[in-house]
């Protein structure tokens, strides 16, 4: 034996590792869970979901880690090489008493290759604007709590966002009309890592449009009219493109009355995946009222144990 290991072994004995029978250590109790977790499909579509066609046989259980309870460590399906972001060939500062983001947008629709727009710490916005990015843009936020952005986002090329607080705006088209959303996806678009509150925090996305929906989270997020917070609907007229897909998990949506209404053209159960989401304190999941089909795999439904 030589000196290294004679060591590691006077040690072990010293502690009373080796040279004594293993000693029986009682499991740890694990604390109650404050929430309830659904796995029943019966029981899952009578509490969660309004409509037909919509097929939950493959949700899976959400198995909180203790002390960390929204690390989610359902089995994925997913596969792992998710979309990368494209080179940045300009990069725009929007801060307080320097430019803002309406006029870095302006600025960025000016080229044809993608633009980042790193916005700073506050919050910006009057929550009554749209702005309309035209080519390839990264918006890029110092982080959920401290970037705030009271705008609609409604891109017509590939959009990256990242590391904002979405709060959206209520924005006048005229005649009374009204749109609130804090972002619209007609788009490829690649999201992640933000927080969308509040009643103008709704988005709408089209399902066929190549997005990658990720790591997001939806608090309190209630459309004034329609009581969602998020929307598939068709966005644009896709008639001569071809049928892409939707990417969306790891996302959290609670405190709202109705997580997700399909309206005309959702189909990305069809043509895309969705899992691994956590729906929290949410009393309709999925509200399907002309009742596509619609697939949801590997999600979570909750309630919070009163």
């Amino acid at each position: 034996m030589n000196r290294l290991t004679k060591t590691l072994g006077a040690l072990l004995i010293g502690v009373g590792v080796l040279g004594c029978p293993l000693r029986h250590r009682p499991e740890p109790i694990p604390e109650p869970s404050p929430y309830t977790f659904y796995t029943d499909e019966n029981e899952i579509k009578e509490r969660f979901v309004e409509g037909e066609n919509v097929d939950v046989s493959q949700a899976l259980d959400y198995n909180p880690i203790l002390n960390n309870h929204l690390v989610k460590v359902l089995t994925s399906y997913l596969r792992n090489n998710g979309e990368k972001s494209l080179v940045t060939a300009r990069t725009i500062y929007v801060q307080y008493g320097g430019l803002g983001l309406e006029e870095a947008i302006a600025s960025a629709n000016q080229y044809s290759d993608l633009t980042e727009i790193q916005i700073g710490e506050g919050t910006f916005g009057e929550g009554n604007t749209l702005v309309i990015p035209e080519k390839l843009v990264k918006i890029t936020g110092q982080g959920q709590e401290k970037t705030i952005l009271r705008y609609i986002i409604y891109p017509l090329d590939y959009l990256e966002l990242s590391n904002t607080r979405m709060e959206g705006a209520d924005y006048d088209i005229g005649g009374n009309e009204h749109i609130t959303i804090s972002l619209g996806l007609p788009a490829s678009s690649y999201i992640h890592n933000n927080l969308f509150y509040g009643s103008n925090g709704a988005i709408a996305i089209d399902p066929t449009s190549n997005t990658l929906l990720e790591y997001n989270t939806f608090d309190k997020v209630i459309h004034p009219e329609y009581n969602i917070s998020i929307s598939f609907e068709g966005l644009i007229d896709k008639s001569n493109r071809n049928e892409e897909s939707l990417i969306m998990r790891y996302n959290e949506i609670k405190n709202t009355p109705i997580a997700i209404q399909l309206f005309r053209s959702a189909n990305a159960g069809v043509l895309g995946d969705l899992g691994n989401n956590m729906f929290l304190d949410v009393r309709t999941v999925v509200y399907n009222p002309e009742n596509y089909p619609q697939g949801f795999v590997g999600n979570a439904w909750a309630e919070t144990m009163k």
